[in-house]
């Protein structure tokens, strides 16, 4: 007799496994329970309950078999209303997809119903996963190597972002010299259609078809199997091939059930570790969002912040815009991105913190506090003892930098600036630091990247301390649009991809950025008129005079020459300027040989 998991007897502590669903009764023994029976004996000390994801699958199991299987919904109730205090939720599904999103809302609702809760990963997860699936599924098909047969796995497809699952994995098997095994889908690209190019390209003689889903149910069996005229088993026919179709899931196979067990391990060991995140007044556990306010110390300034604690446990991530209080695209784009950001889908912990500068801000004071007229990123590390903006450097390097384990600080041109927009990555710091920054920079889309040898600088500190580190600038003059926000974001969230804050891979630039070094922040010795002969975009040459500075006769002070050759990145665009306003910043294309395809 099927245990169908659903009895109201738990105990304190329950794994979840929360499944699709199959109305086909040897499907759902071979998979869907082979996978609870391989949880069940590696942790005997928990209550191993099912769930269904799919209501019409549980609707039909009721009417036609008299089988009374949980939704999701149904079995946390009746976890809570049992006194569960410990739950693990293990989605035995593909990806990170519809029904796995849905599984994250609903854990969030009932986030104050258990002393703690953690949800697992589903297959589809880290690189060693798609290695080990990839090997799991050349081992179980060795049978049909033989150079004339395609495997061919038909996915389910979706339309969120989680679909690149399928192209990923095909692009694993090719690289591996695995190129008969092709994947498509049924609900989405690639589909039958491609699948078939691609047989034909390849001279095959033969067709397996398997399922690439953890239980063969309707779609394996009718359209893959089925005989009706569309079914992928019919197609193929129609073509002239021989087919063979193989009913057999994913979760029928050792090893996937195996990793299956080693995600709820992991997620039992993250249930272990998931305290709360402590930050000033924010007292935050995994699966909530948090706005509040951070107090800095002996001084008045208060930091408005936003904290994002994902269900999904991970590194530690922060994000800070108008330190330059009057550059107002980064400030814009982390307002917006903490009102998008979700539990559900950060993994770990981000702090968003929009206004760093917020006197400067307030006061429309661009570049330096009010209070003592400093640049707060010339002024890092900071000192307690100090004026306003050592004090508030100090405590961003002592209570922020020493929690987090990655770093972005937004900026853009300052108020009077023309500026083309760029990253700069930390270069003054310990190689590896420096190399991840640089890989996570070329996710931007930008023209350019600049390595940063300096060491002040809220970032350039960053990296010093071992936090890989990015300055994203876009935009100037005191102005945002909309455009410049969304170009941000989407920056921002590629290097979060790259970091593991997001799931999915990064889309890269169709052109990386080309790498820059020593950057030169060319600064006046004289006040007065500014009447610059460059311009930003412009490469410049060494010898070359860049501009003029001129009393109110016209009388020539001080004439600007480039200590260098390079690109101008930005410029001060205003008709005076004060002694020591940096006019110009450019700096040297870099000639290694990485960067020569730039």
């Amino acid at each position: 007799m099927e245990n169908l998991r659903n009895s109201h007897e738990i105990g304190e502590q329950e794994i979840l496994v929360a499944s699709f669903g199959t109305r086909y009764a040897e499907q759902r023994t071979r998979a869907i329970a082979a996978i609870e029976e391989a949880i069940e004996e590696t942790f005997p000390q928990w209550d191993v309950r099912r769930a269904f994801t799919s209501q019409m699958i549980l609707k039909n199991l009721r009417k036609h078999d008299g089988l009374a299987i949980d939704d999701v919904r149904e079995a946390l109730e009746n976890a809570r209303n049992a006194g569960v205090k410990r739950l693990v939720i293990q989605p035995a599904l593909i990806m990170e997809g519809i029904e796995y999103n849905d599984i994250c809302a609903l854990g969030r609702n009932y986030i104050d119903s258990f002393e703690k809760i953690c949800i697992g990963k589903p297959l589809f997860s880290s690189e060693d996963d798609y290695k080990r699936i990839m090997r799991a599924i050349v081992a179980d098909t060795a049978a049909y190597q033989d150079g004339e047969t395609a495997i061919c796995y038909m996915g389910h497809g979706t339309t969120v972002e989680a679909n690149r699952v399928y192209c990923k994995l095909q692009q694993k098997f090719n690289s591996a010299g695995f190129d008969q095994y092709l994947v498509g889908t049924v609900e989405s690209d690639p589909d039958v259609t491609h699948l078939m190019a691609k047989v034909k390209a390849g001279k095959y003689k033969r067709i397996v078809l398997r399922p690439l889903m953890i239980v063969a149910g309707d779609h394996a069996h009718q359209d893959m199997a089925g005989d009706a005229a569309d079914s992928w088993k019919s197609l193929f026919e129609a073509e002239g091939y021989e087919v063979i179709c193989e009913l057999k899931g994913l979760g029928e196979m050792e090893e996937i059930q195996n990793l299956m067990v080693q995600h709820t391990k992991d997620a039992m060991r993250d249930l272990d570790e998931a305290d709360y995140f402590d930050l000033g007044e924010f007292h935050v556990r995994p699966g909530e969002k948090q706005q509040g306010h951070l107090y800095v110390d002996r001084t008045a300034f208060t930091l408005h912040a936003t904290v994002i604690r994902g269900y999904r446990p991970g590194k530690v991530l922060l994000l800070t815009g108008g330190v330059h209080s009057c550059e107002y695209v980064g400030i814009q784009a982390l307002i917006e991105l903490a009102d998008k950001l979700t539990p559900e889908e950060v993994i770990g912990t981000v702090i968003i913190i929009p206004v760093v500068n917020t006197s400067g801000f307030e006061h429309r004071l661009p570049s330096v506090l009010p209070e003592d007229h400093k640049n707060l990123n010339r002024v890092f590390p900071g000192d307690p003892e100090g004026t306003a903006a050592d004090r508030l450097a100090y405590y961003i390097q002592q209570k922020l930098f020493t929690r987090v384990d990655y770093y972005i600080d937004v900026h853009c041109g300052g108020i009077y600036e023309d500026l083309r927009p760029y990253v700069y990555f930390v270069g003054n710091c310990d190689p590896a630091v420096s190399d991840q920054a640089e890989t996570a920079a070329s996710c931007c889309d930008v023209a350019y990247m600049v390595k940063s040898n300096a060491s002040t600088g809220a970032y350039n500190y960053a990296g010093i301390m071992g936090i890989p580190s990015l300055l994203l600038e876009r935009g100037g003059r005191g102005r945002w649009t909309h455009q410049e926000v969304r170009d941000d974001i989407r920056d921002i969230v590629n290097v979060m991809r790259l970091w593991g804050f997001l799931s999915g891979e990064p889309l890269l630039p169709i052109l990386p950025p080309r790498c820059l070094y020593n950057p030169i922040y060319h600064c006046v010795e004289h006040s007065g008129f500014w009447y610059p002969t460059i311009d930003i975009e412009q490469n410049i040459t060494r010898g070359q005079v860049i501009g003029e500075i001129r009393d109110y006769h016209g009388h020539v002070l001080e004439v600007c020459v480039a200590e260098h050759s390079g690109q101008i990145m930005y410029m001060t665009k205003t008709l005076w300027v004060d002694k020591a306003t940096e006019v110009a910043m450019y700096a040297v294309f870099c000639d290694c040989d990485e960067c020569d395809h730039h």
